[in-house]
């Protein structure tokens, strides 16, 4: 099972728009060193945003950001550590 990550809105236009993950994990954020770096020179983003982890059992991703981690519409972080399952549809920002 692959899971298709795809950027809908963004601070500046990005290079790449969209991101396969098979298993393994995946760091999303500002960073160089990222697996799928985020053009933002206004650090709205981290420099690793977030991790994607998993493959077979399921996909989960975890709030490595210095400002947190917002999933769908809540107002409160997801919290610096902590990993939810991922759902098709779910929000990240």
């Amino acid at each position: 099972m692959s899971l298709l990550l795809t950027l809908e809105q963004g601070p500046r236009t990005q290079a790449v728009r969209q991101a396969r993950l098979d298993e393994g994990e995946l760091v999303i954020g500002r960073s160089a060193d990222a697996g799928w770096q985020i053009n933002d020179p206004d650090m709205f983003v981290s420099r690793a945003h977030c991790k994607i982890s998993g493959g077979r059992d399921g996909y989960f991703v975890t709030d490595t950001s210095s400002s947190g981690l917002f999933i769908n519409d809540s107002d409160s972080p997801l919290g610096a550590g902590k990993s939810t399952r991922l759902q098709s549809g779910m929000r990240l920002r």
